[in-house]
């Protein structure tokens, strides 16, 4: 019986991390500069969805807003559904999905990983 529940509990907690894993292809992501981002959503007529990886300075995150600073001192904001833990001016690496809108803007900025930068 102790075993049983044993493999349970592991096939359960495997099956959770697949789940909830954060998995993305990194590749898929084009490296951009905060600058070069924010001209890129200056569109009109688009809807679709573009992949980004920017390195930046982490400010602050308020719920799920997020701050962060180039090092020209550009700033710009992004939403995070997960609370990220790094320390204000830190560098890290942002993998964002951004979502145009018609109107010539980023509908949507969200982002889907944040790593510490190596």
């Amino acid at each position: 019986m102790m075993k049983r529940l044993t493999v349970l509990i592991i096939v359960f907690g495997i099956v959770l991390n697949t789940v909830y894993a954060q998995n993305i292809d990194k590749t898929r992501y084009k490296e951009i500069s905060l600058t070069d981002y924010k001209a890129a959503g200056l569109v009109m007529e688009r809807s679709d969805t573009e992949l980004f990886k920017l390195t930046v300075k982490f400010l602050l995150q308020a719920a799920n807003s997020v701050a962060i600073q180039d090092n020209e001192n550009n700033l710009q904001r992004f939403v995070s559904e997960k609370t990220l833990n790094f320390e204000r001016g830190q560098e890290i690496v942002l993998y964002v999905r951004a979502t145009h809108s018609p109107e010539g803007f980023w509908e949507t900025e969200t982002i889907d990983l944040a790593e510490k930068k190596d």
